[in-house]
């Protein structure tokens, strides 16, 4: 059964649509490893990802 809710996001026009919380479990989840430096790395690269939709976006 898969009906139960995972998360809520706030309606946008963003293609990329990750809450920080849920993409920093998730990197600690996959990589084994919930230090302080996995944290801020996930932190870090779901701004990349989050910028880098941004300026695609910006050039259409």
């Amino acid at each position: 059964d898969n009906t139960e809710l995972a998360a809520v996001h706030a309606i946008a026009d963003k293609k990329w649509n990750y809450q920080e919380e849920h993409y920093t479990a998730l990197t600690v989840y996959a990589l084994k490893d919930d230090s302080e430096e996995i944290r801020q790395l996930a932190k870090k690269n779901l701004k990349t990802i989050g910028d880098l939709y941004d300026e695609r976006n910006d050039d259409q």
